[in-house]
């Protein structure tokens, strides 16, 4: 959410405040009052979206540390499948191709060069165990793909679930706005006679404008003293 929407929202949630605080005068069978539980029920629908939204933010967050963990585990075991490949397979020069490591930063790219090198190399288990590689090392990287493949999946869904409460909280308070401009002359009707509390509705609905701030002047150039001339 930005500033202005912000704002709109704490506008909102004055003028449920005000709604609340004046049933009698806008009981829930009149027409103010069926606009007023409108925008009671969108108010408390965008607190519920902004919990969403918040979470989807910890977690996208939380997802992209652990992705960039478990990437940089994934690629530096592949960096030694890579390297050692150049012994193994030395007398099969066609092989090494399978080994080669992803110039991208792509996360797919990473995960399909795991998959592919893993399947390169599990026939070959036993001669890279026997250049010094752990008995387990394909079964390692078997499960640090998975892992990698979890974490993508993880943040994905975590960035989807943050996108889907923003995009439901601009509808809210698309559809609550609309609502208060319809609101606003039955309200003032209503108050017409009735000086304060018309002020205090005029303040709960108004929205302050965005601060921006004033360009600063720009310094003049002194001007330049020409040199003396030479006598």
């Amino acid at each position: 959410m930005n500033t202005r929407e912000m704002r709109h929202y704490e506008m909102l949630v004055r003028v449920d405040e005000f709604g609340v605080a004046h049933t009698d005068l806008f009981p829930g069978s009149s027409p103010g009052g069926e606009m007023f539980a409108k925008i009671d029920a969108i108010v408390n629908e965008v607190r519920s979206h902004f919990v969403a939204q918040d979470t989807g933010d910890r977690d996208a967050r939380n997802g992209t540390t652990a992705k960039i963990a478990v990437g940089e585990t994934l690629r530096s075991a592949l960096a030694v499948i890579s390297r050692t490949a150049r012994t193994v397979v030395a007398a099969t020069p066609g092989l090494i191709h399978q080994f080669r490591l992803p110039r991208s930063e792509s996360d797919q790219r990473l995960l399909s060069a795991a998959k592919a090198i893993l399947v390169a190399v599990a026939p070959l288990r036993d001669r890279f165990v026997a250049h010094n590689l752990p008995a387990t090392f394909v079964d390692d990287l078997n499960t640090t793909i998975g892992a990698f493949e979890d974490a993508i999946t993880r943040q994905s869904k975590a960035k989807e679930s943050r996108a889907g409460a923003r995009a439901e909280i601009r509808k809210k308070l698309s559809a609550a706005l609309a609502t208060v401009n319809q609101l606003d002359p039955v309200v003032v009707n209503r108050l017409k006679d009735n000086a304060g509390l018309l002020a205090e509705w005029k303040s709960a609905r108004h929205v302050s404008r965005l601060t921006v701030p004033y360009p600063k002047t720009a310094k003049p150039t002194p001007p330049l003293t020409p040199a003396p001339s030479a006598a």
